[in-house]
């Protein structure tokens, strides 16, 4: 009875443990990203960057999903080409 009792008591130890660890984790997650979120992540924003290889992939696969997006854009180069001038929905 008294073993029973002394394993019962330890496993709910381990349990609680387990439970508090993973309380503290992910706290310490949320605590890292909202400090990136002030400090570093200001400097990743870049509206001029260039896709990469993935990105042409994306891209390829949200027209298929999406087609309209690529008249979208086909009538702004025919626009810029036409007058010249930039839209100012492609900054």
């Amino acid at each position: 009875m008294v073993l029973l009792l002394a394993i019962n008591t330890y496993a709910w130890l381990v349990v609680t443990g387990i439970v508090v660890a993973i309380a503290a984790v992910l706290f310490l997650i949320d605590r890292a990203f909202a400090w990136l979120e002030r400090n570093g992540a200001k400097t990743m924003h870049n509206d001029k960057a260039g896709g990469g290889g993935m990105a042409g992939v994306l891209g390829a696969f949200e027209e298929f999903v999406h087609p309209e997006k690529r008249y979208v854009q086909e009538e702004r180069d025919q626009r810029k080409a036409e007058t010249g001038q930039t839209d100012p929905s492609d900054r």
